[in-house]
Parts: structure tokens; C-alpha cells; sequence
């Protein structure tokens, strides 16, 4: 059984998608197709006694998670490129051993 699951395109990313369903790779095979506003999840059950609902709550929890993880890694990299330029810098800071 193949079951079908949209997701628009301007509020998930592709990335947020693929990670989201690592998660669930044990259970649930996925092909994705673009059309042009929706990523289409076709997914596939590894086993035959599979619960979509529970799967499609926890796979849209899941889905949250990682959209909120990319902006939060998004907003934080022009602080972590400073940090690790500050860190490989010479500064004066540093001993001269």
C-alpha cells in the first residue's frame, strides 16, 4: 500500500523532509516528487501491520522539528562564523609558548 502525503514547498524544505524521514527509515520507505507549489511523499510500509495515523502524527511532529532546528542553525551561523573566526585568528590573547 501507497500512501500519499503533500507538503507546500514554501514552508517545508526538501532537507527538513529527508530528515525527517530518517527518523522513520526502519518502517517506512519514501519516494519524493516536486510538483510546483507541494513535495509529494509517496510512502511505503516495511511491515504489514503499519498505522498510518500514528505514522502521519509523529512523521508531522517530526516534520515541525526539523523545519524549527534548519532556522534555528540558519539565524545561529553568522554567530558560529564568528566564533570560529575568532578562534582560528591570531588574536592577542593567545601565549606565545
Amino acid at each position: 500500500m501507497v500512501f500519499e502525503r503533500r507538503y507546500n514547498r514554501a514552508v517545508y524544505s526538501a532537507d527538513c523532509i529527508k530528515s525527517a524521514l530518517y527518523k522513520f527509515n526502519a518502517s517506512v520507505s519514501a519516494k519524493i516528487d516536486v510538483s510546483d507549489e507541494d513535495f509529494i511523499c509517496l510512502f511505503s510500509a516495511i511491515k504489514n501491520d503499519f498505522d498510518w495515523v500514528v505514522f502521519c502524527k509523529e512523521f508531522d511532529q517530526e516534520l515541525i522539528d526539523q523545519e524549527l532546528r534548519e532556522k534555528l542553525a540558519h539565524s545561529a551561523s553568522d554567530y558560529r562564523n564568528v566564533i570560529l573566526g575568532l578562534a582560528f585568528s591570531k588574536t592577542g590573547f593567545q601565549s606565545n609558548e
